[in-house]
């Protein structure tokens, strides 16, 4: 195989911002059988075929409604930056690291089976923290559940308590998402 800049596919697993076995489900990573038969399938049609994984953080037993909101729309907040720095770290690879992967830095998807299908919609969609900061958005005191100066930006590029701004000369670009 000659090819050097072949296109990018990123997938997403399930889980409900859960680790296995605590989400119930036998799945929960990267490396779910689901997640690998479809990366494998994308790399034989000649894809660059990436399973990722995300952080987690969701708390359905929390005391209070708004604690289970709050942790649940934190997690795929988190989970649209890491599919974000990633992307990063792809076109960064290319730019800077010999583009080890081979792949085309202005062809990536990302797509994902469940919970990995809201973090890639998330991914290609949100442009700015003012769309997740809506009245359906925001706890019982009018605050929004996403702190910014916890967790940065929706780019993922500002250093914050929960998040490390990688590859911050990059775009996060996506064409789309599925």
């Amino acid at each position: 195989d000659t090819l050097s800049q072949r296109p990018v596919v990123i997938v997403a697993h399930t889980g409900s911002f859960l680790p296995s076995p605590q989400n119930g489900q036998a799945t929960g990573s990267k490396r779910d059988s689901a997640v690998v038969d479809m990366c494998r399938k994308l790399a034989k049609r000649g894809f660059v075929a990436i399973a990722m994984d995300y952080r987690f953080g969701w708390n359905p037993l929390g005391s209070t409604q708004d604690i289970r909101t709050g942790t649940l729309l934190n997690a795929a907040y988190r989970g649209i930056q890491d599919v974000r720095t990633l992307v990063r770290y792809l076109r960064d690879d290319v730019a800077n690291g010999g583009n080890q992967h081979a792949i085309h830095p202005s062809r990536i998807v990302v797509g994902g089976m469940g919970t990995g299908g809201y973090i890639s919609l998330g991914a290609a969609y949100l442009d700015s923290y003012d769309e997740i900061n809506l009245s359906k958005f925001l706890d019982g005191d009018g605050d929004s559940y996403v702190d910014t100066s916890l967790s940065g930006d929706v780019e993922a590029k500002w250093n914050r308590t929960l998040n490390v701004g990688n590859y911050t000369n990059e775009s996060s670009a996506i064409q789309f998402a599925f």
